[in-house]
């Protein structure tokens, strides 16, 4: 028998050698990444969640497992994550049938998934960044891909996490001798300051920032769903699970004050960069800048109420960065650059693409009747009544993200164009097809958002450190 966990952790990274073998048939390893990805989903929603009970005719069992003295057991949060991860997993692969990003992203992103189960399922905190680390390690090679070109993406990428290692760790360190020594109360202290300087170290707020403009470049745009989406989800569970687990973290004002004041700072860098981008790939970095800084805004408020809209802006820009993702690639495979300008025109020739793409911007930038507006109205109103002149910065952070993506659709549909041949789905029925299916989920969710809220609310209401 096959304990749950276990299998959780490794299965994936064992159908990902599998798919590295097919990984030149692109339709091969596609499907069978999508099939892996969709039973992983359907494993975990069906793993008992006590000990004994068995599934698949008894050869798996659930309930927690202890290795070398660490404890593996799926929580219900860990159980909710992990389920939409791997359909959020599975989309991108039926994507990437189309959209080839590299011949290693579906091995990569199952090994990903693996790691990340990993992370959910492990309770110790010195385990989780040391898994952490190797997500880090394995995001940065999907980054790079298979190209030979600049490896300036993907080494800020691993150098800028790496600098939180050090840091959380000797928090571990203190965490767990303070706990040998109940008399060491002092430690605790420095702990948590370190605790919420590798934290924001992770998410990216400024000035640790400065490794998402190269990787937005460098990086195939369906990566950046990993980079900016599965990663900061983990991080945004042990965040939380770290004060779920350490009262004494949660009932420290120092986490609260620093992430409200890096998360103000991001928001309006981001700003800044918004008004002046002229990349697809710093367009992007803008928005989720300032994405990334109401996410920070929303864990300084200290309240149960904003780790809930902190859900939901993270799982409502999954939605948006795959959209975007969707459209700049088909943008990108035309021009072989990530300068808006040389674009011009080009929205005359592949106008469905350019309307999933500037979709995508807007909403990743938060605006109404897109998926991304759900989750940044959330945060605006949550932080207004604690500050409202935060309140009114995240408001033109989302002003100056529509800027930027307005000042780029003038450009792609300039009257002069500058690209030569038939428009881009014209006999490709294909990516026609794609691309409809992707604009059809992104306009119902921006419509009927409940379902998105309703999953984030539910993972949020299972902490009760804040309620």
């Amino acid at each position: 028998m096959i304990p749950a966990p276990v299998l959780l952790i490794l299965g994936p990274v064992i159908l990902a050698l599998a798919v590295y073998v097919v990984r030149r048939i692109t339709l091969a390893a596609s499907l069978l990444s999508t099939a892996a990805a969709l039973a992983l989903a359907w494993l975990t929603s069906a793993v008992p969640q006590t000990a004994g009970e068995a599934i698949l005719g008894g050869r798996v069992v659930g309930g927690e497992i202890e290795i070398l003295g660490r404890t593996l057991a799926l929580s219900p949060i860990d159980r909710s994550v992990l389920i939409v991860l791997s359909l959020v997993a599975a989309a991108l692969f039926l994507l990437a049938i189309r959209f080839r990003p590299d011949n290693l992203f579906f091995s990569g992103a199952l090994v990903l998934l693996g790691i990340t189960a990993a992370i959910l399922i492990t309770e110790a905190l010195v385990l989780r960044i040391l898994l952490v680390e190797l997500a880090a390690g394995v995001i940065s090679v999907l980054i790079q891909g298979t190209g030979f070109g600049s490896t300036r993406g993907a080494w800020r990428f691993f150098l800028f996490t790496t600098l939180a290692l050090p840091l959380l760790l000797i928090a571990g360190w203190q965490i767990d001798f303070q706990a040998a020594n109940p008399g060491q109360v002092a430690l605790l202290n420095p702990a948590v300051l370190l605790l919420t300087l590798g934290f924001a170290i992770y998410l990216g707020a400024v000035p640790f920032h400065l490794w998402m403009g190269p990787v937005a470049k460098e990086g195939q745009p369906l990566t950046q769903v990993l980079v900016f989406g599965f990663f900061h989800i983990a991080i945004l569970t042990i965040v939380a699970g770290t004060s779920e687990q350490f009262p004494w973290f949660a009932a420290s004002a120092t986490p609260y004050q620093w992430f409200t004041f890096a998360g103000t700072l991001t928001v309006g860098i981001g700003l800044i960069l918004a008004l002046t981008t002229t990349t697809f790939g710093h367009l992007s970095v803008s928005n989720l800048m300032v994405d990334i800084g109401a996410l920070l805004m929303l864990l300084g408020l200290g309240n149960h109420g904003g780790l809930q809209a902190a859900w939901v802006l993270m799982l409502l820009r999954l939605v948006s960065l795959t959209v975007w993702g969707t459209g700049l690639s088909v943008i990108r495979s035309r021009i072989d650059s990530d300068r808006v300008n040389r674009a011009t025109g080009i929205g005359w020739q592949a106008r469905l693409a350019t309307v999933v793409l500037v979709l995508g911007g807007l909403s990743l930038a938060g605006l109404p009747l897109t998926p991304g507006f759900a989750g940044r109205w959330m945060a605006t109103t949550l932080i207004a009544r604690e500050n409202m002149a935060a309140a009114a910065l995240l408001l033109l952070g989302s002003a100056g993200g529509a800027i930027a993506v307005v000042r780029m659709t003038r450009t792609l549909f300039a009257p002069r164009v500058t690209h030569s041949g038939p428009p881009a789905e014209q006999g490709d029925w294909l990516t026609t097809g794609v691309l409809v299916v992707v604009l059809i989920v992104a306009i119902v969710l921006a419509l009927y958002p409940h379902t998105v809220i309703s999953a984030a609310v539910r993972i949020a209401d299972y902490y009760t450190y804040l309620q």
